[in-house]
């Protein structure tokens, strides 16, 4: 409305200075070509006028487009930020446990679960100390390690879903380090048992380890 008004008052200036700028008509004279003129170039001067401020305001329009589309791909890339590190963060899967040290003796019966309830790390949620089972919370491949010392020969069982995955002996010196690439699912479990078949039990050292982290 402002612009419009000025438009008008510019026109009606333009109108006045045209005819005050003319003789009084004589009596040849027709001073309805006089006014038709003036109107004349009044709507000349309106129409530039007119073509001048269309094309600001469609550059005004673009450039807060341009604005509001650099705008948009900014929240697109903070969000895209925040979930890579949300995900990042979600599915970082660690664990590591030791054997609890009661009179520097734990027992496994022949077949059953090797205990590892001192819980040191477990990043992802994934490991029981009470059973000493991890439950893999994402699927991927997974590093699972078992350290052991014993006072005699032993041989374990890492297992996945009571199946074995491997099998590891402390041959000559009773230490174990053993260590595999477990392709894991979703609420697969993994422990460590006793291998050697028949009756009997195991004892070993509170300085054994069972520990793994999700690789991809």
């Amino acid at each position: 409305m402002v612009s419009l008004l000025c438009l008008v008052l510019s026109l009606l200036s333009v109108s006045v200075r045209v005819l005050g700028s003319r003789h009084r008509p004589t009596r040849g004279d027709d001073p309805r070509n006089q006014y038709a003129a003036v109107f004349t170039q009044m709507n000349d001067r309106f129409v530039s006028m007119r073509s001048d401020f269309e094309a600001q305001k469609q550059q005004i329009r673009a450039e807060i487009d341009n604005e509001i589309q650099q705008l948009l791909m900014q929240i697109e890339e903070e969000k895209q930020l925040t979930a890579t590190l949300e995900d990042t963060t979600f599915h970082k899967v660690a664990f590591a446990a030791q054997s609890l040290d009661t009179d520097n003796k734990n027992y496994a019966q022949s077949g059953g679960v090797i205990q590892f309830s001192k819980v040191i790390l477990n990043d992802g949620g994934g490991y029981s100390g009470n059973f000493s089972t991890f439950t893999a919370p994402k699927c991927g491949d997974y590093w699972v390690y078992v350290h052991m010392e014993e006072q005699r020969k032993l041989a374990i069982d890492l297992k996945k879903n009571g199946e074995v995955l491997a099998r590891c002996s402390s041959g000559r010196m009773p230490v174990i380090n053993c260590g595999i690439v477990a392709k894991l699912m979703i609420n697969d479990t993994v422990v460590v048992t006793h291998a050697l078949d028949g009756s009997g039990t195991i004892d070993y050292g509170a300085d054994s380890e069972f520990s793994g982290f999700l690789i991809r």
